[in-house]
């Protein structure tokens, strides 16, 4: 899978089938959208796309906000990349990005840099200045591109979405966080030195200095190393 960080790395001659969004934990929500665009894909032929960012919107619009991301960059393209798409372009969010009107999202990214054939986005979408461009506003180019409307997503009643899991998560229901995530959740980080409290107990402890933000509330979990 290539990854490109700015329109020079991308270099896209052909048309695509994209997909865009945060992607954060790619939970079965994304997952249903990113199968739309490899289906549509192998359809005509078209390389897959999906636009994601970092850092995540809120860490620039919101700096306040308490925000713990489910994923880090690492493990988001690893599963994006799992999931058999061609291409991620990670776009670098700061103000002066945020500031792009959705007309001049589109032209800029969909049409001018991905040339898209096809435009994969769940219901709820949103883009461009403070979030006001929506499905209805892609539906206005749509001379330019297909637009693919890929329905929500809900496993035993509840709606899947990233924040429900990051609920989930922090309040320690972490089988049913993985319900929505369609996975294990997965946590790394670094191995480190401990008080030595397991081995006076005779009980193996591993000590871990996590990267994931995300972290389950304190108790007893069943895991694998």
């Amino acid at each position: 899978m290539k990854v490109a960080t700015s329109l020079a790395d991308a270099d896209i001659s052909h048309p695509t089938i994209v997909s865009i969004g945060n992607f954060d934990g790619l939970h079965l929500g994304h997952q249903e959208i990113l199968k739309m665009v490899l289906k549509r894909s192998k359809e005509l032929g078209l390389q897959s796309l999906a636009m994601t960012f970092s850092p995540h919107p809120i860490r620039v619009l919101a700096p306040d906000r308490p925000l713990r991301l489910i994923s880090t960059l690492e493990q988001k393209l690893r599963l994006i990349e799992k999931a058999g798409i061609d291409m991620v372009f990670v776009a670098q969010f700061d103000l002066a990005f945020s500031r792009l009107s959705p007309e001049e999202f589109i032209q800029k990214y969909l049409i001018q840099t991905f040339k898209a054939h096809s435009v994969c986005v769940g219901g709820n979408f949103n883009f461009g200045y403070r979030g006001s461009g929506t499905i209805s506003t892609l539906r206005e180019f749509r001379r330019y591109f297909e637009i693919i409307e890929v329905p929500p997503v809900r496993v035993r009643g509840t709606l899947v979405s990233s924040s429900a899991i990051r609920q989930l998560v922090s309040d320690g229901a972490v089988s049913r966080a993985c319900r929505l995530l369609g996975r294990w959740i997965e946590v790394e980080g670094r191995i480190v030195a401990g008080a030595g409290r397991g081995r006076t107990m005779r009980v193996p402890t591993l000590n871990l200095e996590p990267e994931n933000e995300l972290i389950p509330k304190i108790g007893v979990y069943v895991s694998r190393i």
